[in-house]
């Protein structure tokens, strides 16, 4: 008898790369970067793309409500999927600083304790110019002198909680 070749119904296709298609669109306001110095768009398998929210936001990888996450990666499979986030399936950006400090009144000798953001829920300090090295304070409020630092409130929406108004600092 004669042998026959069972002919497959789909032949293996030898590839180099494979592509996923365009990852998910930065969130709102937030930005995506190729890493690896990848270009911009590129969908090829192994390449990674690096996600931030807007200044202020984190992502809510667990989804427990709040942002703990800066930043956040996916990478393109060999299946032709990103991973671990599809398109469609970034986690949310939450509020978690405020970022956007008031210009400090020039003639108000006052500075900020610190330049970092205010995570939400605490407070922002400013103080008087001037300390010495060793901390201690030689200027103080001229409406008070045993003032010489106060502070404003982040709330949760971002946002300081303060009038600013020159009568406020």
């Amino acid at each position: 008898g004669q042998g026959f070749y069972a002919t497959p119904t789909e032949w293996p296709n030898c590839t180099l790369t494979v592509s996923c298609g365009q990852p998910a669109e930065p969130p709102p306001e937030g930005r995506r970067m190729w890493l690896n110095g990848e270009p911009e768009f590129k969908e090829t398998y192994n390449t990674t793309v690096r996600y931030y929210c807007v200044n202020g936001s984190q992502f809510d990888v667990d989804k427990d409500g709040f942002g703990e996450s800066l930043f956040i990666d996916t990478r393109c499979l060999w299946n032709k999927k990103w991973h671990p986030y599809l398109p469609d399936s970034l986690p949310e950006c939450k509020i978690t600083h405020c970022v956007d400090p008031f210009d400090i009144p020039e003639d108000s000798n006052l500075k900020e304790s610190t330049s970092a953001w205010t995570a939400v829920r605490s407070s922002k300090t400013y103080e008087c110019k001037n300390k010495h090295s060793d901390g201690r304070h030689t200027m103080y409020f001229e409406a008070d002198r045993s003032k010489s630092e106060f502070s404003m409130y982040c709330r949760e929406d971002g946002e300081f909680e303060f009038e600013n108004i020159r009568e406020n600092w």
